[in-house]
């Protein structure tokens, strides 16, 4: 299905993907299940009122940069680079482009990075707004026998050498990011980048403790309207327990999710 679905660009590929999510058919199957593929046409379309929901955007505005990001072609460039690479082009990425164009951020921290290509889609968003810079953490795991996390669960993410860490991102996005190679529970309390942040992205372990306590860890860092982003939200409760506990209602999309941290409301006088 990740080969087929890399070959779609713009909305099929979504459709694509909520098909898959919905149904965890491939979408070469569609034709005999016509209800679902209905479901995940409106799933798609409902994706950009969602984030112009969070984020405060335009969807008119979202629509167009999106055609700004399909006109650079990344998810090409992309394969070219990275053969090993999946998931360009897909809502995934997209919409991470999209939260990033529409907050015009300063700062962006992420953790896991495993090829990169989220990490260039976010760069990308922040080379189009024309400001801001990226810091990523990743514990790269080498080779195909994965990981077994907190939880117990083997993660098979890997890259084949740390050479391969971030080989996705292109070289002419390079400038704006800094990459620190290593636990993200030794160096994400002691990173550089300039506080405060405006959106922080969770892509490494996705055990609960560790997803809660980078959840945790990030929020008082994040700016009143910040954004907080997240990988692999079904794989436990980890995010929507602390989505409760600040009180937020989060977004969900296939299976990532996002918060925004409220801005304070005036003082009463």
């Amino acid at each position: 299905m990740a080969s087929f679905a890399d070959r779609l660009e713009g909305f099929p590929r979504w459709v694509t993907e909520e098909y898959w999510v919905g149904t965890r058919r491939s979408a070469l199957t569609a034709w005999a299940h016509p209800g679902a593929l209905r479901q995940a046409v409106r799933d798609a379309r409902g994706l950009l009122p969602q984030v112009g929901q969070m984020t405060g955007a335009p969807v008119a505005d979202l629509r167009r940069w999106l055609r700004d990001l399909r006109r650079h072609r990344l998810s090409a460039e992309i394969r070219r680079r990275c053969a090993p690479a999946s998931g360009m082009g897909s809502p995934h990425a997209e919409l991470l482009y999209l939260f990033v164009r529409a907050l015009r951020p300063a700062v962006v921290v992420e953790t896991g990075v495993e090829l990169g290509v989220s990490s260039a889609y976010l760069l990308q968003a922040l080379a189009d707004s024309g400001r801001g810079e990226l810091w990523s953490i990743d514990l790269p795991t080498l080779g195909p026998g994965g990981r077994v996390n907190q939880d117990g669960k083997l993660d098979r993410s890997h890259v084949e050498s740390v050479e391969m860490v971030g080989q996705a991102v292109p070289e002419r996005l390079r400038g704006r990011w800094h990459l620190s190679l290593g636990d993200a529970r030794d160096l994400l309390p002691t990173l550089s980048a300039p506080e405060p942040w405006d959106v922080f992205f969770h892509d490494s372990e996705h055990s609960r403790a560790h997803m809660l306590w980078e959840y945790g860890l990030a929020w008082p860092h994040l700016r009143p309207g910040g954004l907080l982003l997240s990988d692999d939200v079904p794989n436990n409760d980890a995010f929507l327990t602390f989505s409760r506990s600040v009180g937020q209602t989060p977004f969900l999309w296939l299976r990532r999710g996002a918060l925004r941290k409220p801005v304070p409301g005036p003082a009463a006088p």
